[in-house]
């Protein structure tokens, strides 16, 4: 659901032309697109926000009226969720294209999501005897690190595990001693076993499919070790804005196959060109464009906030 780049760029021309403002070079447009549309993306982290307070009590029910709703769609794109790395390490960059990380959301162990506290409350659950952060059934808590800024520190029953009797042979079936505590979905790591596999399917009280087939030949009493999927939700960065252009006799036309569009909601065609043209005008000092184009993004502001 991209919005065309050069679309964005011919009506801020022809609307810079019709004020008598001047042309804006591609140079110029590249740059002012990317601070548009960066200040834009970073608005949807704090319309999100005054959404949820003003909607404590939202119901399942989605209709073409519910903003919050139009708010998870627009960030969407930039949503990924991403391993914590070691159990403890927040990613710097996202899985796809290497993005780096705008800004971190849920915690995840597994599919259960993770509550927040201080560490110092995370220390008294910890030693509470009757609050054991470690108890059966008991939701899982994450607090920061000490190490660094990225670190976090994640409490949960039975957080990782071994199992010292399994068996297995070259395929994906992997036999052992009986053992409640493999589920479906664990990761799974120790010889023979592949980068990543999990526990796929339970087919007894004694065996369970992996998500790979181990390899090394036939094992026997291995020592296994089995980890909830520790996860993050992650918000990458947009790409870098660009209308690409070759010179053709002096001039610059457009080239599609290097242009880079921009990745925000369709909704957002008429804010961008606002923004763009508003930012043109400070740079060339014409106050009169600022005011017109800062009447329109106040109403605008207005408008979502009815």
């Amino acid at each position: 659901m991209a919005i065309s780049v050069d679309t964005i760029y011919q009506r801020v021309l022809t609307l810079a032309n019709k004020e008598q403002r001047g042309y804006i070079t591609p140079q110029e447009f590249n740059l002012l697109a990317n601070q548009a549309q960066i200040t834009i993306f970073e608005s949807y982290f704090y319309s999100k926000n005054a959404k949820d307070l003003q909607e404590p009590n939202r119901t399942n029910e989605v209709d073409e009226t519910d903003i919050s709703e139009l708010l998870d769609r627009k960030l969407g794109p930039f949503q990924s969720f991403e391993t914590i790395t070691s159990g403890h390490t927040f990613p710097a960059t996202t899985s796809t294209g290497s993005h780096p990380v705008f800004q971190t959301g849920m915690v995840l162990l597994g599919d259960e999501p993770c509550q927040k506290v201080s560490m110092f409350e995370a220390q008294r659950l910890r030693k509470s005897q009757r609050h054991m952060a470690t108890a059966t059934n008991q939701s899982p808590i994450y607090t920061d690190s000490r190490v660094t800024g990225r670190d976090v520190v994640i409490y949960a029953e039975e957080v990782a595990f071994n199992d010292s009797s399994c068996d297995y042979n070259n395929g994906t079936a992997i036999t052992h001693v009986a053992n409640s505590s493999i589920k479906v979905g664990l990761k799974v790591s120790g010889a023979g076993i592949p980068a990543g596999a999990s526990v796929a399917s339970i087919t007894s009280t004694t065996e369970f499919e992996l998500s790979a087939s181990t390899t090394g030949g036939n094992k026997i009493n291995q020592t296994l070790t089995f980890s909830p999927d520790m996860t993050v939700e992650c918000f990458r960065v947009p790409k870098t804005v660009s209308w690409a252009y070759v010179v053709v006799n002096g001039k610059a036309l457009f080239n599609s196959t290097l242009a880079v569009d921009f990745e925000l909601h369709k909704s957002e065609t008429d804010t961008l060109v606002n923004r763009i043209l508003e930012l043109f005008a400070i740079v060339i000092n014409k106050p009169g464009l600022v005011s017109i184009m800062g009447g329109k993004d106040a109403a605008e502001i207005a408008t979502q906030k009815l």
